[in-house]
């Protein structure tokens, strides 16, 4: 039986190991009901909110895959996921969550790890990561699950519907607001971008061009997505 720690930001495995799909929705399930707490606890900043959670995910093996089975969960818990249509990067993420007042989101990436790790993590309302106040009580509601030996029948891997859509015009409205978009235009700058396998395509490369900046963008041949 795995033992499901929350680090600095999240929980990272090895895939196939200690990172499955079985871990997944025990995670999601301590998650969903430390939510069902707060949804109802007059003191909490969700209360009475609408029971929306953002999912989202990077370009690591199984990504989207692992997302839908967290939201397979959430939606049996009366929550309602909202995936991101594509690999999303992380600030994205935690604009969307404040931009729709979402109750929280959970990410499947293990940022900096090697490409054997996968990893968990949640956000909560503020779009920031949990605390460590808040995932001890994940981790408790974890263990209480595997104490009663939980489970969960899920649908085939990757085929649980889910309602997706594109954070890239909120976020993209957000940072115009932000940066002085006119400046960059006016510098006529001449940029090379490699954004490699990484959630930044169509994100830096977009804005750049669309500020005036002449992109040389190097493509790889292999589809990051798989």
């Amino acid at each position: 039986m795995a033992t499901i720690k929350f680090g600095t930001s999240g929980w990272r495995e090895i895939i196939a190991r200690d990172f499955t799909f079985d871990n997944v929705r025990l995670a999601t399930q301590g998650i969903a009901d430390y939510l069902k707490a707060e949804l109802i606890d007059p003191q909490s900043p969700i209360f009475g909110r609408k029971p929306v959670v953002i999912l989202g995910h990077d370009t690591r093996f199984l990504g989207r895959h692992f997302s839908l089975a967290a939201a397979e969960i959430l939606k049996a818990n009366g929550i309602e996921p909202l995936l991101c249509d594509r690999d999303t990067p992380t600030p994205v993420i935690a604009h969307t969550i404040r931009h729709r007042k979402a109750i929280g989101g959970i990410n499947m990436t293990a940022s900096h790890n090697p490409a054997e790790y996968q990893g968990l993590k949640f956000s909560t309302s503020n779009g920031a990561p949990a605390t460590p106040d808040v995932t001890k009580q994940i981790e408790a509601n974890i263990a209480r699950l595997q104490s009663e030996n939980w489970t969960f029948k899920g649908a085939v891997i990757g085929t649980f519907e889910c309602k997706t859509f594109d954070p890239r015009p909120d976020y993209f409205k957000q940072l115009r607001k932000l940066v002085d978009f006119a400046a960059i235009k006016k510098a006529k700058l001449n940029v090379a971008v490699e954004l490699m396998y990484g959630t930044g395509r169509g994100y830096l490369d977009t804005l750049l061009e669309d500020a005036g900046a002449k992109i040389t963008l190097f493509h790889s041949e292999r589809d990051p997505l798989f």
